[in-house]
């Protein structure tokens, strides 16, 4: 049975980018320019650690919990694709509310309105490693919400510049659709060719 761990922030962006580009980074290791800018969010994150309370306009006070830890799922077996599928990478942070609840979060350090719906398979994915890792040593964590977490880049001088949480967008979890889409790139990835249909990018490849 064919098995892929894949890194949930790659696998959203590749299929919302292109399904070919997806296929070939996964099955035949092509560098097809995936990125992920978790260590980038993993050291502003880290700086706001120990601050205490955020409010931003039109969302609850939030802290953060946690950030940057390396994460892995348990595979989910896809018996008639004969082909099993796993999460592991790390998340951005996770935010804890007034009332408890926990927001798993992308962080950006830049603005961009379509930002919520671009990363929500990727999010969602990290919520399913967090909830079902794969080593029963560690704890699963519930997630009753997802976000994306932007930052406002201020320049203080010296090409120095001071980095605050601007903007928090909560999204809703679609548990079901979630696990309809993936059902859709399993089918895609156990196939023993690619998708026809090319970008710019794996079009040279």
């Amino acid at each position: 049975m064919l098995h892929i761990a894949a890194d949930p922030d790659e696998l959203g962006e590749l299929y919302a980018r292109c399904i070919r580009c997806l296929y070939l980074h996964y099955r035949n290791e092509k560098d097809v320019g995936a990125r992920s800018d978790t260590e980038w969010a993993a050291s502003i994150v880290g700086y706001h650690a120990e601050e205490d309370w955020y409010e931003l306009s039109g969302t609850p006070r939030f802290r953060f919990r946690s950030y940057g830890e390396m994460i892995e799922s348990r595979g989910m077996k896809y018996a008639d694709f004969d082909f099993t599928l796993s999460f592991a990478g790390r998340y951005d942070a996770l935010l804890e509310l007034e009332d408890g609840s926990v927001v798993l979060t992308k962080c950006l350090g830049r603005t961009n309105e379509s930002s919520p719906k671009l990363h929500q398979w990727g999010l969602h994915g990290y919520a399913f490693a967090l909830e079902h890792p794969r080593t029963m040593k560690l704890d699963s964590i519930k997630i009753q919400t997802l976000g994306v977490l932007e930052f406002k880049m201020t320049p203080t001088g010296g090409g120095k510049h001071q980095v605050t949480p601007s903007r928090l967008s909560l999204l809703e979890r679609q548990t079901e659709r979630f696990a309809n889409w993936m059902r859709v790139v399993a089918r895609l990835l156990a196939a023993r060719t690619p998708p026809a249909l090319s970008c710019p990018v794996c079009a040279k490849l």
